[in-house]
């Protein structure tokens, strides 16, 4: 693509790393003009380590402004900031709304990507602990966001609920609220039957990243067809994908991880199709062509082969 425009969230915190992973792939697919905005904080600064991070990547078009309307910038131009031909990068519901209206407007966006969203499929195998700190890491996003927990071990399911309490406290109380919301109101414990019955839910709910703590995690990730992420095993954390790992970490939510991917280099590219007949290969096919021309009314199609065949081209 020739122009992208990224757009990284502020408002609940700072998102450099959010920025990296969507502005690297950017660069390796080799778009010639990348374009930020970033939300001011409220002393109408902008975040200096994304400003550094800009810097680092070689990206000098930053602009500073209110998401919702510089997401309608990008679909139809101002003297500063120039339309794009695609739109990637993740925000609260205002912001998807506005690159959905943005779609209709011609300009390509990287569906959806919106407040974080977890679940955890453990067995009895699980530390509680663990579990409800990761639950927890997902929850502070943000009220819209939301932590599932799946489990067919109810007495792990009860220690993961007093882990959570017990954890909450720790956490200040702006955190505090966010991830008390996206675990009680948005978020719970799931009890199952069993492990088959947690995979049809995991499948049947689609969501952004899906932990497997199980005695064989690999049989239950083979299984799992519909999460835009899949973690294996209580050593790979949410933080980790966030932060280190290197995997795609904006990711589609809200159900779109059913036929959405994550921000890859894949992103950034669109395809063309290149083909070339020679006399014979045109000749072979000249009867298919005429056929399918006649029959659904296209007679300047049949003509392009007729008009061939009058002057020798093909017979």
């Amino acid at each position: 693509m020739e122009r992208v425009g990224l757009y990284v969230p502020c408002g609940k915190g700072a998102y450099p790393s959010s920025f990296i992973t969507i502005a690297v792939p950017a660069i390796v697919a080799g778009v010639p003009d990348i374009q930020v905005v970033v939300p001011p904080n409220p002393d109408g600064s902008v975040d200096a380590a994304l400003l550094a991070v800009a810097r680092i990547l070689g990206i000098r078009r930053v602009f500073r402004g209110n998401g919702v309307a510089c997401i309608a910038a990008y679909a139809f131009g101002t003297e500063t900031i120039k339309k794009v031909d695609k739109i990637v990068g993740p925000g609260g519901p205002f912001i998807v709304a506005a690159q959905m209206k943005a779609q209709l407007e011609g300009v390509s966006v990287g569906l959806l990507y919106g407040p974080s969203e977890c679940m955890i499929i453990v067995d009895d195998s699980a530390d509680p602990e663990l579990v409800a700190a990761d639950l927890i890491n997902e929850a502070e996003h943000g009220m819209e966001s939301s932590a599932i927990l799946l489990t067919d071990s109810v007495t792990l399911a009860r220690n993961v609920e007093k882990a959570v309490r017990e954890q909450l406290e720790l956490l200040p109380e702006d955190r505090r609220k966010y991830a008390e919301r996206s675990l009680c109101v948005n978020g719970g414990i799931i009890i199952v039957e069993d492990l088959d019955q947690a995979i049809e839910v995991a499948n049947d709910w689609g969501n952004e990243h899906i932990q497997i703590v199980t005695g064989d995690p690999w049989e239950v990730a083979n299984r799992i067809n519909s999460a835009s992420e899949l973690l294996i095993g209580q050593h790979t954390t949410f933080s980790a994908i966030s932060y280190a790992i290197g995997v795609p970490a904006c990711l589609p939510t809200g159900q779109f991880s059913k036929i959405y991917s994550g921000v890859t280099v894949d992103t950034y590219l669109r395809y063309s199709a290149v083909t070339q007949l020679d006399r014979e290969g045109l000749q072979n096919l000249s009867r298919t062509i005429s056929t399918l021309a006649k029959y659904e009314g296209f007679p300047a199609h049949d003509r392009s082969i007729e008009i061939r065949k009058s002057k020798g081209v093909i017979k």
